[in-house]
């Protein structure tokens, strides 16, 4: 039998100091190399979103990747990302730490749309507490 597995876990991660260093005129590239990594650890990117100040990322794990591998990969890779490609002449760095948060099949609609609709959910203050803040 392959491996493979139904392991959902919704990552969220801030920068230093919760500071908005993530601009808008980057924000797809840096998610765009966010999923590559998770390919790279062979798990799937489901969602991924967030504001100037912390990213959220909905995955499913591969069987053979812990939650602690994928976010070290993730942040250091994007980091690096961001401090020599996208914003070089600007300071960057993610706070230590993440939030991992485990869920089923049938959260998954509903967790993609609140990560795909962050701008909205700040603005209008219908944001889900609990995985908005790891600190």
């Amino acid at each position: 039998m392959a491996n493979r597995s139904d392991l959902y876990v919704h990552m969220v991660w801030t920068t230093a100091g919760r500071r908005p260093l993530i601009p808008d005129a980057v924000r797809s590239r840096l998610y765009a190399l966010i999923g590559q990594r998770c390919r790279g650890l062979s798990c799937i990117a489901l969602a991924i979103g967030g504001m100037p100040d912390h990213v959220h990322l909905l995955v499913r794990l591969h069987p053979a990747t812990s939650v602690a591998a994928l976010a070290k990969d993730v942040k250091g890779a994007s980091s690096h990302f961001m401090r020599t490609t996208l914003v070089p002449q600007a300071y960057f760095q993610w706070q230590s730490g993440y939030g991992a948060f485990s869920l089923g099949v049938s959260d998954l609609p509903k967790l993609q749309a609140y990560i795909h609709h962050q701008a909205e959910h700040h603005h209008n203050g219908t944001l889900i507490p609990t995985v908005e803040s790891p600190d």
